[in-house]
């Protein structure tokens, strides 16, 4: 019997669709309980690390805009849906209406700023709401705050809104207060099922990843259980042009790295560097040059701070200081102050007025 050829399984069958397959597999060895998804690597970031730097951009922000901020264990009774177990649900008040995220309950403590509502307020009447009209909302708001509306401005603003689908306004929020006891009992992580193949989650990261190189998938689109990896990039950029715009002192963009000899962004091709400067030291990231103009608001320098070989848990570690210090009751000048950006620019950079930030 003669064997079909399926040498040409590529020639009928679209990357997008290839791309969709794989986000099915991913999702049915998770269903199976045989990978860790969130361990999961393709190209140059796990699941968990998009996730950690998403949620430390949410804290961010929030502890920026506490008014405008919300935090539940439950969705509004008309959401048509409930929080995923072991989840709570934090976010931000626009002008287009309330936008949500979910995070696991073990991480609560990051946001004690913010007290507890009865339930988030109504997001839609639609409980299919897109990542683009998510997007959406986070972009009025950072267009409201970049277009140089104050604080007391942007709050009123919102307040005022007409919401056509009914969400609730953040001056009617049902405040409840939770004790410490019960927040650290909330807090507890949930045992989760131990993964029956420890080994098959890196081998399928591996041919993701061979995949992603010959351009068989596109690893921006892979859908890793509930979210392709660009909306949580799309989530980051968004996120990260919102709090800079409040603090344009601490961070940074530029198109070269520190050491353009030794550290080429040539493994970046058509990318940008921005980033922020912390109490313990700077973070980066890079975006495409196409979303450049969303960073306008800051001084662009020639070339971006150095790099010291920190990793994602010094990311994460970083990001932590800077939300302990703005979390903190000191003004805004003695915050800038206390963190000295200069040490980290490039020799260049020391000596020219147009870089000193303190």
């Amino acid at each position: 019997m003669k064997r079909k050829d399926s040498t040409n399984i590529l020639e009928r069958v679209s990357s997008k669709e290839l791309t969709k397959m794989c986000g099915i597999l991913v999702s049915v060895l998770y269903d199976l309980n045989l990978i860790n998804y969130k361990e999961l690597q393709v190209k140059w970031h796990t699941v968990n690390e998009l996730l950690d730097r998403f949620r430390g951009l949410v804290r961010l922000c929030t502890i920026q805009y506490p008014e405008l901020s919300f935090k539940s264990l439950e969705h509004d009774k008309n959401e048509g849906r409930k929080v995923y177990d072991g989840d709570f649900v934090v976010g931000f008040y626009t002008i287009k209406g309330p936008v949500s995220f979910y995070f696991k309950k073990k991480y609560l403590k990051e946001f004690n700023h913010l007290p507890f509502s009865e339930t988030a307020p109504l997001i839609s009447v639609n409980p299919t709401i897109s990542h683009e009209e998510r997007i959406q909302k986070i972009r009025t708001f950072r267009m409201m705050a970049a277009n140089n509306y104050s604080k007391e401005m942007i709050i009123d603003e919102i307040n005022n809104s007409i919401y056509l689908d009914g969400s609730q306004k953040p001056k009617n929020r049902n405040l409840i207060e939770i004790t410490e006891e019960k927040l650290n009992d909330i807090c507890k992580e949930n045992a989760k099922p131990k993964v029956l193949e420890e080994d098959l989650t890196q081998q399928l990261s591996d041919i993701l990843n061979a995949l992603t190189k010959r351009k068989i998938i596109d690893s921006k689109d892979l859908c890793m259980v509930w979210h392709p990896s660009k909306d949580y990039f799309n989530f980051i950029l968004e996120l990260m042009a919102l709090f800079t715009v409040s603090f344009p002192e601490l961070a940074f963009a530029s198109y070269k790295h520190y050491d353009e000899k030794n550290d080429s962004i040539s493994n970046f091709n058509g990318d940008f560097i921005t980033g922020l400067y912390t109490p313990e030291g700077p973070i980066s990231l890079h975006f495409k040059n196409t979303e450049a103009t969303k960073f306008n608001h800051l001084n662009w320098i020639e070339n971006a701070p150095m790099y010291d070989n920190y990793d994602h848990t010094e990311v994460m570690n970083r990001l932590n200081s800077l939300a302990i210090t703005l979390s903190s009751k000191k003004s805004k000048e003695d915050i800038l102050k206390s963190i000295n950006t200069n040490i980290y620019l490039h020799e260049s950079h020391k000596t020219n007025p147009q870089y000193q930030k303190n």
